[in-house]
């Protein structure tokens, strides 16, 4: 490297250093996310590239091109908003937690989904349950349903298959075609 090719270099530097010590002694503004960590991120403002502390007023974990309002004073740089995100809020708390909507209705709603995961999950309703839905799949590994009074199903067709043994336990069974009925099999036993 030639004398002057080291000299444009050091003034480069020199002025990444100004425009960085510049940037970060007063601004109010957009800045775009390069990385985050874990309580800091890293941004860049222009041409310059920091580190903002996050102070959210919400739990907002940012991603790589979300657009974040930063305010830097004296070199400290903190991200205080969010412009525009594709990041998650990830709500961690310890112990128990309780969501309430006092003499109101509560509801959540995702445009791609709700999930509820957890080991054990419990719906209680002192009234009704209601579950409305264009098409549904159900999968266990064993399934117990209790009903204390009258179980109905009002289906336009059923068809039912089973691996292995079926058995209808009843103190009386009735079964009512309008048409015909068709038992198939290769033995059957009456009586």
């Amino acid at each position: 490297m030639d004398a002057s090719t080291e000299e444009h270099s050091i003034v480069e530097a020199a002025v990444r250093v100004a425009r960085r010590a510049e940037v970060l002694d007063d601004y109010l503004g957009p800045a775009e996310v390069l990385d985050r960590g874990p309580a800091r991120v890293r941004v860049r403002i222009g041409e310059v590239t920091t580190e903002a502390t996050l102070a959210l007023a919400f739990p907002y974990e940012p991603s790589p091109e979300d657009v974040v309002l930063v305010v830097a004073r004296r070199g400290e740089a903190y991200v205080i908003g969010l412009l525009q995100g594709r990041g998650k809020v990830a709500l961690s708390i310890p112990g128990d937690v309780e969501v309430h909507a006092v003499d109101g209705v509560l509801s959540l709603r995702g445009d791609r989904g709700v999930r509820v995961n957890g080991p054990e999950v419990e719906v209680v309703a002192q009234k009704k349950i209601r579950l409305v839905a264009e098409t549904a799949l159900e999968a266990f590994g064993s399934l117990t349903r209790k009903v204390r009074g009258l179980f109905t199903s009002q289906v336009a067709q059923r068809m039912s298959t089973v691996e292995g043994a079926s058995v209808d336990v009843a103190k009386s069974a009735t079964i009512v075609t309008e048409e015909t009925m068709t038992i198939n099999g290769k033995k059957i036993n009456l009586g």
